[in-house]
């Protein structure tokens, strides 16, 4: 078998090894993710593939449809063979077959890779996620354990964390014991703000809370924006668990946030009355308020001139942050640009131009359901303000929806008719319209001749797809049927092929390659067209 297998690789000798799926990713690599641990033996034992290959970028495509020409093919594997035609997985260079089998939990083929001599700490080039962040993320407490008995780093950070953060904020308890008992450090602070306390916060596990603290978290313990625990915790409406543990542990109720305000008044806002009770015999009374009591704190944060001295220091606090975050966007430290803009919308959400920068910090992650949600935003708040639009585009073309960026841009062109950058754009895309329909045409033509012995269910599925694909079917309302497609049939083909969405980065991974035969195109090159800066 394995002289089959070589005898039939590209490249002459490679085997399986030589290769590649249309995202870049080997027969291992292939085989890891779909948990398959008797193919990684034979590819490992049998042919002797390297057991840390990293996945490549830019791959020839396979041919799935030519096994089909010696086989019966029903109109299930009908639709299987088109979406491999049509779809394909953005490159996730560097990748390694452990990595693959962690993310998508597949703990024996882990195991086994490891036994091979898999390195346990190699991280995704592209977000800096280890096997050990996916063990905690999927809360496989074994994996997880394995991972760490064979040397992986147990302190290892991405911009969002380590294991300790990801395990704390799925509320996996677990997998938090397993890492404290490793020494995992319960006061490491992520992306400048967060440590694991904060985490299991805002994940809602009180379990994990207690785990941590029992570990000597400290309680009082705060970020860049100067938020304790119990701040956060009084801002969260049933937080009442949170806030009574976090007491009884020697939380300080009389730490302020960063205008000044005590957690009591928070909850005050809130109308958290259970809250106030627990905090105010722990809490310095204000000397401008002389009603010292559950009643008399709530009605103090209704006052008038309460309200307007609030809203002034959040407004100030908000353009402070905002030219912070403008500044992070500028040195391209994309991530802590989110996060000021996020903090920013919590003294101000009416703010388009905040939603317009931190979709602009998504786009350049390559994160386009985040991109696009807030570009939404923003063009609901200003639906008169060109970049709202733009930025709606860019994501749309992030996510290959062309149909739909081309309409929003066109908008965008409408309100803002000399904006080179936009037309500019908009060519691309239309242009990648025209050329998707003409390729899709063409790969139902060659699926129908690669599949003679197709039933006529799945004939007949074809032709549907083949009328769906045509230049003629252009003329459809945006968003098109066209390129709806992937929401029928992306289940199938992630189950089959194995390159799902990845939980923790969310970056877009489909597009549509180039083939061959199809005509040179006049418009502008396919550039990446320049996101535009913050503002």
């Amino acid at each position: 078998m394995a002289a089959e297998v070589d005898a039939a690789a590209p490249g002459g000798g490679e085997g399986a090894g030589g290769v590649r799926s249309r995202c870049g990713r080997g027969a291992l690599h292939l085989a890891a993710a779909n948990g398959r641990t008797h193919v990684c033996r034979f590819l490992l034992e049998g042919l002797g593939l390297p057991v840390d290959a990293l996945s490549a970028s830019g791959a020839p495509p396979s041919r799935p449809a030519a096994a089909a020409r010696s086989s019966h093919v029903s109109s299930m594997l009908a639709e299987r063979l088109i979406s491999c035609f049509v779809f394909d997985a953005a490159a996730h260079a560097g990748e390694t077959p452990l990595l693959l089998a962690a993310t998508f939990g597949h703990t024996s083929t882990a195991a086994y890779l490891l036994d091979r001599g898999a390195d346990p700490s190699t991280p995704d080039p592209n977000g800096g996620d280890t096997p050990l962040h996916w063990a905690a993320y999927n809360g496989d407490r074994e994996l997880a354990k394995l991972l760490l008995l064979r040397g992986a780093d147990v302190g290892a950070a991405n911009p969002r964390g380590t294991a300790l953060h990801v395990a704390a904020a799925r509320g996996h308890a677990a997998v938090v014991s397993v890492l404290l008992n490793h020494g995992a450090d319960p006061n490491k602070i992520a992306n400048i703000v967060f440590t694991p306390l904060v985490s299991s916060l805002l994940g809602g596990s009180l379990e994990c809370m207690k785990l941590l603290i029992q570990a000597g978290a400290n309680v009082n313990g705060a970020g860049f924006n100067g938020a304790t625990p119990l701040l956060l915790a009084c801002s969260r409406t049933g937080s009442i668990g949170f806030i009574k543990c976090l007491v009884e542990s020697g939380a300080d109720p009389n730490i302020p946030d960063e205008l000044d305000r005590l957690p009591i008044e928070i909850a005050a806002i809130q109308a958290e009355r259970e809250v106030i009770e627990v905090l105010l015999p722990l809490t310095h009374q204000v000397p401008t308020l002389l009603d010292w009591s559950v009643g008399g704190i709530i009605r103090y944060v209704k006052y008038p001139a309460y309200k307007e001295w609030a809203r002034n220091a959040s407004c100030k606090r908000k353009d402070e942050l905002k030219l912070q975050g403008n500044s992070a966007f500028n040195n391209e430290d994309y991530d802590a640009a989110i996060l000021l803009y996020s903090m920013a919308m919590k003294f101000d959400n009416t703010d388009a131009k905040l939603y317009s920068n931190r979709s602009a910090c998504w786009l350049n992650l390559g994160i386009g359901d985040e991109a696009l949600s807030d570009a939404q935003i923003c063009s609901k708040m200003q639906p008169d303000w060109a970049k709202g639009y733009y930025r709606q585009g860019m994501a749309f073309s992030l996510l290959q929806d062309y149909a739909s960026a081309s309409y929003v841009l066109r908008r965008a062109l409408k309100l803002d008719p000399q904006n080179a950058t936009v037309a500019k754009a908009l060519r691309c895309y239309e242009n990648k319209i025209y050329m998707t329909e003409n390729v899709l045409e063409k790969r139902g033509d060659v699926l129908e001749t690669a599949c003679p012995r197709m039933e006529e269910s799945g004939l007949a599925f074809v032709h549907q797809k083949k009328q769906d694909w045509s230049p003629a079917a252009a003329g459809r309302s945006v968003p098109d049927a066209t390129f709806q497609i992937d929401k029928k049939i992306l289940p199938v083909w992630v189950k089959i092929w194995g390159v799902p969405r990845r939980p923790l980065l969310g970056c877009s991974w489909m597009y549509l390659p180039p083939v061959n035969n199809v005509p040179e195109s006049s418009a502008p090159e396919e550039q990446q067209i320049t996101v535009l800066g913050s503002e």
